[in-house]
Parts: C-alpha cells; structure tokens; sequence
C-alpha cells in the first residue's frame, strides 16, 4: 500500500484576475490564506466579479501521483442575505474546472469543491497545476 498525504497549496501572488478589494488585513494573499474570519478577508459587492491567484508549484520531490484536487474556502455574504456561487480552479488561458456551486451564508463557513475532474479525464499532474 502506498501512503497518501494531503498537501495544501496556497496562493503566493494575485494573478490575472483582481476584481475583489481588500477589506481587512495586510494583503490579499495573506488574506485568503489564513482562516481567521473577519480579521483578514477580501470583498465585492458587485456582481459577476472574479479573484484569481497563482499558486506555489514547488512540490516535493517525493509527490508521485495526484490522486484529487480540491479548492478550498471560507466565507460568508455581507448583504443580509445568501449568495450562490460557483468554484472555479483555472489551470491555464485556456483550460478551467468548475466546481460544485456553493451558497455563502451571512455567517462564516467553510467551503470544499469536492474532488474536481481533470479536463479531458486522466489523473492529475504536476504539470497541470503549472500555469506556464
């Protein structure tokens, strides 16, 4: 049997897409970072608006096979009200994964996509995970 590990990979800067605006904390890749609610978070009050960012791809050299991928979130609506949405994980210019929609709710929350499919089927890579 082979052992699995989990291995989270975070943000490291703002990429293509920079629609949202910080509302509290340092930066806002520290703020989608770190799980500490209304301390440090990002924020839209428009529609149809999107956040992107690139993600560190220094993987560890023992990492032989991606059995899933997931993205993760924790959020909630300002508006007094639920707002749905739906999860993407863009791969490159021209390739992206939707995931399961979610529903933010007036109070925090935690959100996971589920394992999302790789486009055109087939097991994940490092490669995939590398916008270049």
């Amino acid at each position: 049997m082979v052992a699995q590990a989990t291995l989270r990979i975070d943000a490291n800067t703002v990429a293509t897409y920079d629609q949202f605006s910080l509302a509290a904390g340092a930066d806002k890749v520290v703020a989608v970072a770190t799980a500490d609610d209304a301390t440090s978070y990002i924020a839209s009050t428009a529609a149809n608006v999107k956040q992107s960012y690139d993600i560190d791809t220094t993987f560890p050299e023992t990492m032989a096979h991606i059995i899933s991928l997931a993205v993760k979130a924790r959020l909630r609506s300002n508006s007094g009200s639920a707002i749905s949405n739906q999860s993407v994980l863009f791969l490159n210019a021209t390739e992206q994964v939707s995931g399961t929609a979610w529903t933010a709710t007036t109070t925090w929350a935690d959100f996971d996509s589920g394992a999302l499919a790789r486009p055109g089927g087939g097991d994940w890579t490092e490669d995939d995970l590398r916008l270049t």
